[in-house]
């Protein structure tokens, strides 16, 4: 293209601002405060709500001047290509300084430029996305196992105990007292009862794990 300056930026969660990723002033003297926010407007804001390439060979005669931060350098010449993801605009590339007029040759040029940008920023967010992905998987089948293992643990002891009684009242007190069958039979209820709660409380995790997918 030509341009001696330039910079890529991202939009902002808001939709406000630009959030500089890369800048390149050519060399070229500015004095603007690195912090202050890079807000979309102008012919920024032009190339953005298009989603189109804008350029103007006499930027400083135009009122998009006054959107310039104090200590910018001038720009005699602008170029911005957005960052296009799915019919969204969702960053953009700034070129600046060209020796002679941007033209609709550059533009075709810097749409390019945008585009292949663009494929670059979506495969890195499905690769962060990806990672995310797994990770989450890996803690859902870290919480999996770790469940299974105290539900392991804790229905082995109610069924020992329903096993055990039932096994001593089919063989050892079939002529025990009344009173006393009673009692282990209200043993193996409550660890019947045990075993159902906690069941229970499986299958509503279950469910809630369903839903958050």
């Amino acid at each position: 293209i030509g341009a001696k300056a330039g910079y890529v930026a991202l939009l902002s969660d808001t939709g406000e601002e630009n959030e500089l990723l890369f800048l390149e002033d050519g060399g070229m003297l500015c004095a603007v405060d690195p912090n202050l926010p890079m807000p979309v407007r102008g012919l920024r804001a032009e190339a953005y709500h298009t989603g189109k390439v804008v350029y103007e060979n006499d930027f400083m005669k135009t009122d998009h001047v006054k959107f310039m931060p104090e200590g910018h350098m001038p720009l005699p010449n602008v170029l911005f290509s957005p960052l296009n993801i799915e019919g969204k605009t969702v960053g953009i590339m700034g070129f600046a300084y060209k020796d002679s007029d941007f033209n609709d040759h550059d533009a075709r040029i810097a749409e390019a430029f945008g585009e292949y940008g663009a494929i670059a920023l979506k495969n890195s967010r499905n690769y962060q996305a990806l990672q995310e992905h797994a990770e989450e998987l890996q803690m859902i089948n870290h919480t999996k196992d770790r469940l299974f293992s105290i539900i392991g643990h804790d229905l082995k002891n109610p069924l020992n105990s329903i096993l055990g009684f039932a096994e001593v009242l089919g063989e050892e007190y079939q002529d025990a007292p009344r009173n006393q069958i009673g009692h282990y039979q209200s043993i193996i209820f409550n660890a019947a009862e045990s075993m159902s709660d906690l069941l229970d409380n499986l299958m509503q995790w279950s469910r809630v794990q369903r839903k958050d997918k």
